[in-house]
């Protein structure tokens, strides 16, 4: 994302450069859900309990559902990377605009910086990383498309087998179709069920999990700037 933007930097007017980082911070954050989405899929299952360790819970995923297995969820996957690079850029933008002008930042200001950043940008996207994680541990369903085949073949459906004899944990969930279609479906189904809070689930530990890797990040980023006298450019676009 940080290459993206600066990309975006060079090529526009002054006047559209807010947009242009946002824009390219969001297309970058988009192609990059497509190579972190299985491992989201896989980590968000274990998190969950679901199965005993990785190599498990891949066996499970590919013997049920393939490779489309690895992308349940990727909209919102996909979604939320884009909300978090827009609201990431812009309130670095803004917050950035409050230090002195003309005046080297201090350390502490670009941790405080980044500290505020991060509890804006998980405040803000809580409700599509609780759809996620939703979506991406749904129970599986094994189709005929992933059955194994040949003489002697064990049915997909037998997931602790197919996952070297160890036992894979149910998911609390009904049977057959997913509980959930999709994005929208999500939000609705959690706001009308559980109520409207429910999609902020979890809010408090995100929110200092993002605070302090704000911090973190962004003052060594601004740090590393500083010492390499410059030769990065003064645009953030690192993921919270």
């Amino acid at each position: 994302q940080d290459r993206a933007a600066r990309s975006a930097a060079a090529h526009l007017a002054p006047a559209y450069l807010p947009v242009g980082r946002v824009l390219a911070g969001s297309l970058a954050g988009l192609a990059c859900s497509v190579v972190h989405a299985p491992i989201s899929v896989l980590k968000n299952r274990l998190q969950v309990a679901q199965y005993a360790d990785l190599r498990t819970a891949f066996l499970a995923v590919a013997n049920a559902d393939g490779l489309r297995g690895f992308y349940r969820g990727w909209a919102s996957d996909a979604s939320l990377e884009v909300l978090l690079a827009t609201v990431q850029f812009v309130a670095l933008d803004r917050l950035r605009a409050l230090a002195p002008a003309g005046l080297p930042i201090a350390p502490w200001r670009n941790s405080a910086i980044g500290f505020a950043a991060g509890a804006l940008t998980a405040l803000c996207t809580e409700p599509l990383d609780v759809v996620k994680t939703r979506l991406t541990t749904q129970p599986l369903h094994p189709t005929s498309a992933a059955q194994p085949r040949g003489r002697g073949a064990k049915p997909s459906a037998n997931l602790a087998a197919a996952a070297g004899g160890k036992a894979a944990r149910a998911h609390k969930g009904r049977d057959g179709p997913d509980e959930y279609g999709g994005v929208s479906d999500a939000l609705r189904q959690i706001a009308r069920t559980e109520g409207t809070l429910a999609l902020w689930r979890g809010l408090p530990q995100r929110v200092a999990y993002t605070e302090l890797k704000g911090a973190i990040w962004y003052s060594a980023y601004e740090q590393t700037r500083v010492a390499l006298g410059g030769a990065l450019p003064r645009v953030a676009g690192l993921r919270l």
